[in-house]
């Protein structure tokens, strides 16, 4: 007679334990949290704060602002805008240096995330190529990012405009 020999050895199954279960979702559910997080700090950091009430106008003027922008470049002119809690001086100078008068300028200063602090100003000619506007004493100045818009008119129409994102400091 042939005997069949039996391996009285066990092999050890894996076996899911709650331990085992709760690393799982602990792994899964970080990394996620983990990717939200690098994803929201890298879209806050590139995000100016500026918000458009109409996306879809402001889109249909790219054309004519990127023809506008290269006008402008070519020009040449050199501006130097000073805003403190005092007012506001503005130099325009154009490629030769010289001093460019008689011009209407106006300036607009938003505040990135407070759309009531708005500050509206017509600068007045001191003396050729300097412009200057004194801050309203009831003027709500908050440091930080402002959203600066300053528009060049000449004859009644736009002849030159000039937005940028500025850290503004008003304690000084």
């Amino acid at each position: 007679m042939s005997q069949i020999q039996t391996d009285d050895k066990k092999t050890k199954q894996f076996k899911l334990t709650g331990w085992h279960f709760l690393a799982i979702m602990l792994c899964f559910f970080g990394t996620i949290i983990a990717v939200n997080i690098v994803f929201v700090t890298s879209a806050l950091d590139a995000f100016s704060g500026l918000v458009v009430k109409n996306s879809y106008v402001a889109s249909q003027f790219y054309n004519e602002k990127i023809e506008q922008a290269e006008k402008q470049k070519s020009l040449g002119w050199d501006l130097d805008l000073l805003i403190n809690k005092d007012g506001v001086d503005f130099i325009l100078l154009d490629k030769n240096k010289q001093p460019i008068s008689d011009k209407l300028v106006t300036l607009n200063l938003l505040p990135n995330r407070d759309a009531d602090g708005d500050l509206h100003f017509i600068l007045n000619q001191a003396e050729p190529g300097h412009y200057t506007a004194k801050m309203a004493d009831d003027a709500k100045l908050i440091n930080g990012i402002w959203w600066i818009k300053l528009d060049i008119l000449q004859g009644g129409e736009l002849f030159y405009h000039y937005e940028e994102d500025r850290h503004l400091n008003f304690t000084k």
